[in-house]
């Protein structure tokens, strides 16, 4: 492993190697055609892995090999390539069926969609994945096969239920939901799968939601941003923050100007009697994402959604 051949293409997955007696994380690198990508328009590669990956130039391959330390370099050299990823973009024609194969989904698995038109616009920035691995000091999350950010339905679900629990169970300010609290904390046994009681836990049942990942549904923009540490010393050698340290800008990604359809569906089987409640969940979703926000960095603004839909 301490020799990279040429004709390579530089792949996100890191190891740990013994070298000179330190222990370096690097990239391993998967034999792909270069020629194939060397002659493809750039916009037309998948965005996941211009964000996530390194492309080496032919010039950085004449010498036929490169040390361990060699490949250190461009991975922190990959900072500078990427800050040309900030754009608007085009989602992939494959995602304009989306919502027709998961209405056909539930269809089959006998789900009740109640979402089909719930369109959630990002109302300032979103970011989501900030701190996944990448070859960057910060990341996003994109999706592996159509190279487009997206809203996983394990995090929709998460801020659903964080809403749940503080607005409607335990009602923390909130006067208009008025679910009695037997019919609230018997919801979220048929919503998430678990009693809501302490003394229940470990009672596991079937979850009766299903989120879909979410995807834009128009043209999106990708920004740059900064995170502005001023006290590095501090985190890093634990000195006193004297208010004397040189600020340290940290590059992450951003996205902007689109709209998330978001979707999901209940179990008929689960829910059956529950119907009258169907609207009141929507709108509970919908609450969720506009008054909690989703992602990273919601306590200073990002990842709030606002509905563009009056149903």
């Amino acid at each position: 492993m301490s020799k990279v051949s040429k004709n390579t293409f530089y792949w996100k997955y890191k190891d740990n190697c013994k070298y000179n007696n330190k222990t370096y994380e690097f990239m391993f690198l998967q034999n792909i055609d270069y020629d194939q990508i060397e002659k493809a328009n750039i916009e037309d590669l998948n965005f996941n892995y211009r964000l996530n990956s390194i492309l080496l130039s032919r010039t950085e391959l004449n010498n036929k090999s490169l040390d361990i330390q060699s490949l250190e370099d461009l991975i922190y050299d990959s900072k500078t390539y990427c800050n040309h990823l900030t754009a608007e973009r085009k989602i992939p024609k494959e995602l304009c069926n989306y919502s027709c194969i998961v209405k056909e989904y539930c269809e089959n698995m006998n789900l009740e969609l109640i979402s089909d038109n719930m369109d959630m616009r990002v109302d300032d920035k979103l970011i989501i994945g900030l701190g996944n691995p990448s070859v960057l000091e910060t990341s996003m999350t994109i999706h592996h096969v159509y190279g487009v950010p997206y809203l996983p339905g394990q995090a929709l679900k998460g801020i659903f239920r964080k809403y749940f629990v503080d607005e409607v169970i335990e009602n923390k300010g909130r006067d208009e939901i008025d679910l009695k609290d037997g019919i609230s904390k018997d919801l979220y046994s048929k919503l998430f799968g678990d009693d809501f009681e302490s003394e229940n836990e470990g009672k596991v049942k079937k979850s009766g939601i299903v989120f879909f990942d979410a995807f834009p549904i128009e043209n999106y923009k990708i920004d740059q941003d900064i995170i502005n540490v001023h006290y590095n010393n501090y985190y890093q050698e634990n000195k006193f923050p004297d208010g004397t340290d040189d600020p340290n800008l940290v590059n992450f990604y951003v996205v902007k100007d689109t709209t998330f359809k978001v979707l999901f569906a209940l179990d008929k089987n689960i829910f059956k009697g529950y119907e009258f409640l169907f609207g009141k969940l929507k709108k509970y979703i919908k609450m969720a994402l506009e008054d909690y926000g989703i992602g990273a960095k919601t306590a200073i603004g990002y990842g709030y959604l606002q509905s563009i839909n009056n149903n």
